[in-house]
């Protein structure tokens, strides 16, 4: 059998192991589960665990050709460097959200579903865009899970207001520089047109669909989900408290037979074309897409981002079996 690695900064639970290794038999894998405290780099040799006879061992081996790992941790970036010149990683971050809106703005590849978004510049530029726009969400370039986002409105021509998960309040133009080095300047923030996407009871909600590579090479949807946020004015990430429904059931409960054709037409569309677009967008080999996308009052899709790491708590079996397979694949074609 082929060795393969399974890296995270924390043995993973034994039953998502035993689920991994399993599937790994099936393609002819030996996955070998291990965390940065079993990476040697000075011998290069890493130390996990390998199923044998229906139980987890303890074992030394050489680097595999292939790592399921998991994202870098600045703490530890010469360690996930160091793994990742000698094996192929699966998982590569994107680039962040302001590279993959340039992009898809400059190829023309779905830019009717872009939310008009800009890096800040200064004082000026937010006040200009506050002007044009009237609210506007900032996010974070580099951050996930929905952590430091909040929401900007001009009220009138010298009166704001500022809302976040837990805060609200009333800037005045007056002490709007104040604000702005405070909250805004230096923070890395990507500001955008605040569109509303909630649900008939008025809770926040978006869309993610899962692509992953199968044991062929060819992209799929390995799962499609709303996420609504029950806690959270602003987001619907489910860190900040929140659940998640089947699409379809989703769509169904929420509209109408005829706005809900609108919606799966639209869908459609852009489930064809976002991974040749993602994959000419960074120019590597990539096996899995996170496409997060939100639903206006008019039933028109936006898209909010992508994500290079998608979790897969919802069909952890179904994306083992993908991830798996297509560790079974890249090897093939590498050998």
């Amino acid at each position: 059998m082929d060795k393969v690695g399974f890296f995270r900064w924390n043995i993973p639970y034994k039953s998502t192991m035993m689920i991994y290794a399993i599937i790994g038999k099936h393609y002819g894998l030996d996955m070998i589960f291990f965390d940065d405290k079993g990476v040697n780099m000075e011998n290069e040799k890493i130390t996990g665990y390998v199923l044998r006879d229906n139980k987890f061992i303890k074992t030394t081996s050489d680097i595999p050709k292939i790592i399921n790992n998991t994202p870098y941790k600045s703490n530890n970036r010469e360690l996930h460097t160091f793994l990742s010149n000698k094996s192929h990683f699966m998982f590569k971050p994107f680039g962040g959200k302001m590279k993959e809106y340039r992009y898809f703005e400059k190829e023309s590849i779905l830019k009717d579903i872009l939310i008009p978004s800009t890096r800040i510049k200064n004082k000026k530029h937010v006040l200009y865009f506050l002007k044009q726009n009237k609210k506007a969400i900032f996010k974070p370039l580099y951050s996930d899970k929905g952590k430091g986002i909040f929401t900007l409105e001009r009220i009138s021509d010298d009166k704001f207001i500022y809302e976040s998960e837990n805060k609200n309040k009333i800037i005045y133009e007056d002490n709007f520089l104040d604000f702005y080095k405070e909250f805004i300047r230096k923070k890395g923030l990507l500001m955008s047109q605040f569109i509303e996407f909630k649900t008939k009871n008025g809770h926040p909600f978006d869309i993610r669909i899962n692509f992953e590579k199968d044991y062929r090479g060819k992209w799929c949807v390995a799962q499609r989900y709303a996420r609504v946020g029950f806690n959270n004015k602003i987001t619907s990430n489910l860190s900040a408290g929140g659940g998640t429904a089947k699409l379809k059931s989703f769509l169904k409960t929420e509209y109408n037979s005829s706005d809900e054709k609108k919606i799966n037409d639209q869908l459609k569309g852009i489930i064809e074309l976002i991974p040749d677009a993602v994959e000419k967008m960074v120019n590597f080999e990539i096996n899995s897409i996170g496409l997060d996308l939100g639903i206006d009052r008019d039933k028109k899709i936006y898209m909010f981002e992508i994500n290079s790491y998608p979790g897969i708590s919802n069909a952890l079996g179904q994306v083992a079996l993908l991830r798996t397979g297509y560790m079974r694949y890249y090897l093939d074609k590498n050998k």
